[in-house]
């Protein structure tokens, strides 16, 4: 039987295979030999946003016998098992230089993909003997320093078999930061499934690989975070089957007004449609809206008062489905033009009737439709509703 997994577990991936750090076109030209700025004073703790019970960490460290009494602006919030701990994110650029110097623990031994926003490479931390894949930006505009930030955080606290551990967060001594990040090695699902030698081949195992991604995205909602930019390209199996979510840059808090759900008002379908390496289509463009043209749900072009929510990202994944079961997203076989318009009608009319002829099980085509329904209200209520129903038609096959 030919494997559907990598069969070197220590080759290097190659460019199509790690898509795994967000990339914003914002900025292409590298900045050399900035000046080195003082680390600031860090920022006043700002006090607990929620009226659950709040420990002080020096509290907690003072009652382990033996273990110095230390302050500390860290704060442990308590809240349900269910929910987990909010997720707390201030993009403040200052905390790029709280441990300048740090970068020097690394050896950058080559480059692994190149994006708009900024280079990612492979390296060995010196402490600890590891490889790791380290992520340079180009610019140092604020702006792209704060998204940057907050993918760090975001994905930092996003602690999951299914996401990327991130390891570091600091900048280099000309001034550009960087995040370091586990080097995962592996394929893309979108290079995976491209290589089946038949659409409906083996498509229990892509099922189950299906849930990983939907119990992944499930966890992040019940963080209060949504992924915006669900897409084959952005999950990634290891050689040993491991299935995780990548690219978090583009994530929003949903608690955080702050955090942008459309740029520019939603009359203008001003897209930037430059590459992005390593992949030349299917790329996340920023302009009007956030996302992947083709992948993302039409609300999140629409704009207007319409909030995006969990639901945005369960046409994503529905996307993805649709992938799996006809070998295509759901907006396709056009011009980059037609597809985004079709993408903000919602127009699903070729998408719903490839499913149709796929000779998939009723009940997974019924799924996909249901997901990338136009109306969000007609879509599951969040990923871990598409979760239970991906894990029971699974449990009904045994």
């Amino acid at each position: 039987m030919k494997s559907k997994f990598p069969s070197d577990s220590s080759e290097l991936p190659s460019s199509d295979c790690l898509d795994f750090i967000s990339v914003l076109s914002l900025e292409t030209s590298p900045v050399q030999g900035l000046p080195v700025p003082s680390p600031p004073t860090p920022p006043e703790p700002k006090g607990p946003t929620s009226k659950t019970e709040v420990l002080m960490a020096d509290e907690i460290l003072q009652n382990l016998e033996g273990f110095p009494a230390a302050r500390t602006n860290h704060r442990t919030v308590h809240t349900s098992e269910e929910k987990g701990d909010p997720l707390v994110v201030r993009a403040n650029v200052e905390v790029l230089n709280y441990q300048r110097g740090a970068a020097d623990r690394y050896e950058l031994r080559g480059e692994i993909a190149r994006g708009g926003m900024g280079v990612v490479l492979r390296a060995r931390d010196t402490v600890l003997g590891r490889d790791v894949a380290i992520k340079i930006l180009y610019s140092t505009d604020a702006r792209t320093e704060a998204r940057f930030v907050q993918e760090a955080q975001i994905t930092g606290q996003l602690q999951h078999p299914g996401t990327i551990p991130v390891y570091d967060l600091g900048r280099f001594p000309d001034g550009r930061a960087f995040l370091a990040m586990k080097l995962v090695r592996g394929k893309t699902l979108d290079r995976l499934l491209g290589e089946r030698p038949a659409v409906g081949h083996e498509i229990h195992h892509w099922i189950q690989v299906f849930e990983q991604v939907c119990q992944t995205v499930a966890y992040a909602h019940s963080r209060g975070v949504i992924h915006r930019d669900l897409k084959p390209q952005n999950v990634i199996v290891s050689a040993f089957g491991q299935v995780r979510v990548l690219d978090w840059g583009l994530a929003k808090i949903l608690s955080d007004p702050d955090t942008p759900t459309v740029e520019v008002p939603s009359d203008t379908l001003d897209i930037d449609t430059s590459p992005i390496a390593p992949i030349a289509e299917n790329i996340t463009h920023h302009g009007t809206a956030l996302g992947t043209p083709g992948f993302m749900a039409p609300e999140q072009i629409q704009g207007g008062p319409r909030r995006v929510d969990e639901r945005a990202d369960v046409f994503g994944l529905g996307a993805i489905l649709c992938v799996i079961l006809t070998g295509e997203p759901p907006f396709a076989d056009a011009s980059q033009s037609v597809i985004l318009q079709r993408n903000r009608e919602g127009d699903v009319t070729d998408a719903l009737a490839r499913l149709d002829e796929c000779r998939a099980d009723a009940e997974l085509v019924a799924l996909a439709k249901r997901c990338l329904a136009p109306d969000p209200v007609a879509r599951p209520r969040d990923a871990r509703e598409l979760m239970f129903a991906v894990t029971n038609y699974r449990a009904a096959q045994l």
